[in-house]
């Protein structure tokens, strides 16, 4: 089968889920053409990137092409994309037999006009922020989608409440690569709490800042150590002077995969702060979340989301109640001085995550989904 998978950016730095899907994908024997429709492209390139194309490094990313998911105008504005599609569809292989968008936003708009176009049956994965706060447009266009696949369960929930029929929905979870499951969680140092994700609102961090003074009462060596970059960057830098734990807290900006997996073999616990932000967004189960615990590193994360489907508390990690740094920090506090407590979650959690997230059993069962689509 060939497949176009159209998304906003390839690869993007905070999506290498999409990318592992992509290459495992390949390696299960289908063909698989990129088209990240948030890049601009020169005049004279293909909007495509070719099966046998490693990554979009040609195509840099251009943000005011992307109409701002809050923008009352980006109805409008989407329109601008008309043309793109037109020559993208021009431009497709001849023998893609099915057109599938990551997230419901503007890559299931363009999905929906490109399948359109090349008269062929179209899918979408839904994740977070584009199915629990989601941009009309794109929300529009994934309720005609031949189905639409979510990554937790809390995301098909929010699927079925935001018009999209059950029967065309279907659960499927990411995987996680052998490199985080065979790493050795080994740390040294001063207890190290890690934590990674975009420095947006939704990840909870501010929450996890202020929570080091209190943890640093009771674990006064504690340390953070906060992979990822975004708008907040400064301001989360700011507080955590403020609050005089300026050089407690390492912020580590935008960091390589195996970058990301040395800090979790090194870490003590990974916390995961999530709260629910502006119009309902939220996280769904984040992948730093499942490949930390595949490490067999201990889990702190908030009940938000699809957090609490992973994160069993008491059992595969710890859960907390979101944006309440006091009640954050005691849970801290309490693994960081227990550590075969937190040995035994790990324990469990790995096993867990063996089991349901597994990268190239999930990956068959996704591609034998889209091929009965393709099939149809």
């Amino acid at each position: 089968m060939h497949f176009a998978y159209v998304v906003e950016e390839y690869p993007r730095p905070s999506e290498t889920f999409i990318r592992r899907e992509v290459e495992t994908m390949r390696t299960l024997g289908h063909r698989v053409s990129v088209w990240p429709c948030g890049h601009r492209v020169r005049v004279g390139e293909s909007p495509w990137i070719g099966p046998d194309a490693q990554d979009a490094t040609r195509a840099m990313p251009l943000a005011q092409d992307v109409p701002k998911l809050t923008d009352p105008w980006a109805p409008i504005s989407s329109l601008r994309y008309d043309k793109r599609i037109d020559r993208a569809a021009e431009q497709a292989p001849k023998d893609i037999d099915l057109v599938h968008a990551h997230f419901a936003s503007l890559p299931a708009f363009c999905a929906f006009g490109l399948a359109t176009l090349l008269s062929r049956p179209w899918t979408v994965s839904v994740h977070a922020r584009d199915i629990f706060a989601p941009w009309r447009p794109g929300l529009r266009a994934a309720r005609r989608a031949a189905r639409v696949i979510a990554c937790s369960q809390e995301a098909a929930h929010a699927a079925k409440r935001r018009g999209v029929a059950p029967e065309r929905l279907r659960m499927i979870h990411h995987g996680v690569s052998e490199d985080f499951f065979s790493a050795r969680h080994a740390p040294e140092g001063p207890p190290t709490v890690f934590a990674a994700g975009r420095l947006v609102p939704k990840k909870g961090f501010n929450t996890l800042i202020h929570a080091l003074p209190v943890l640093r009462g009771q674990v006064p060596e504690a340390r953070v150590r906060i992979a990822g970059e975004g708008p907040l960057a400064y301001r989360l830098k700011e507080a955590s002077y403020s609050l005089g734990v300026g050089d407690s807290v390492a912020f580590l900006g935008r960091i390589k995969p195996e970058d990301v997996l040395h800090e979790m073999c090194n870490a003590h616990v990974l916390c995961a702060p999530s709260i629910v932000f502006a119009r309902g967004d939220r996280d769904g189960i984040p992948n730093v979340v499942v490949e930390a615990m595949a490490v067999g590193l201990p889990v702190v994360a908030s009940r938000v989301g699809g957090l609490p489907e992973v994160v069993e508390d008491g059992v595969t990690g710890r859960l907390v109640t979101p944006d309440r740094h006091t009640h954050l920090a005691a849970v801290l506090a309490e693994l960081l001085r227990d550590p075969p407590q937190g040995a035994q979650l790990a324990q469990a959690a790995h096993a867990r995550v063996r089991d349901e997230f597994n990268l190239e059993r999930n990956v068959r069962v996704l591609a034998a989904y889209l091929e009965e689509v393709a099939a149809r």
